[in-house]
């Protein structure tokens, strides 16, 4: 029987970032140095550079019953035929826009996957950007919040103050159903369903 593990950290980070990585390694060594957490790096995708990244290709796929459709983004005002290329696969934002967001994204799928095929004997998964804000004092915060609320499947934790997303907790029982909805999603690349699955991923 495997023995489950309590936690493990996993540090999205985009190879063009890597002194991102080593600041942020710091506080996690110090953690896993008193505590025993580990933490792994996940290879980000660039959402600048997807084009000919095998991992965006493999989440996004290629949507032949698609090619030729009209895709749009209402904010940009723009419309687009898609022809099943990663540049033109996401309806709802902007085409030659929201970079970061299609990134991230796709990173985060990537870490799910990770999760899935080779990281089971967790219990839970604290997904990291890259420019958190993690120490000893954090993680103990997080650990309490953890133990108060083991009945919730998802946490988020953003001590930066700039909005947006820098922590996510997922418990190992909601993970491979996100998996699951997120590629729904996905697959039917709609601009609501674009926008679900972004609320999903980065809240």
């Amino acid at each position: 029987e495997m023995e489950m593990k309590h936690l493990i950290f996993l540090v999205i980070n985009l190879d063009r970032n890597k002194e991102r990585y080593e600041n942020i390694k710091n506080g996690l060594k110090d953690i896993d140095y008193k505590y025993k957490i580990k933490h792994i790096r996940i290879n980000g995708i660039d959402g600048f550079n997807m084009q000919n990244n095998n991992d965006a290709k493999d989440i996004i796929g290629k949507r032949n019953e698609l090619i030729g459709k009209k895709f749009k983004c209402l904010e940009e005002n723009s419309e687009w035929i898609y022809d099943g290329t990663i540049h033109k696969s996401f309806p709802g934002l902007h085409l030659n826009g929201h970079h970061g967001t299609k990134g991230i994204m796709l990173s985060t799928l990537k870490a799910f996957y990770k999760i899935r095929d080779e990281l089971q004997e967790y219990e839970w998964y604290c997904i990291l950007e890259d420019d958190a804000v993690i120490n000893n004092d954090t993680y103990i915060k997080m650990i309490k919040k953890i133990e108060d609320n083991k009945s919730i499947d998802v946490m988020v934790f953003d001590k930066r103050g700039r909005g947006g997303t820098s922590a996510v907790v997922y418990n190992k029982r909601i993970i491979n159903k996100l998996i699951k909805l997120c590629l729904t999603i996905l697959k039917k690349l709609k601009k609501k369903n674009l926008k679900t699955l972004n609320y999903l991923l980065r809240y």
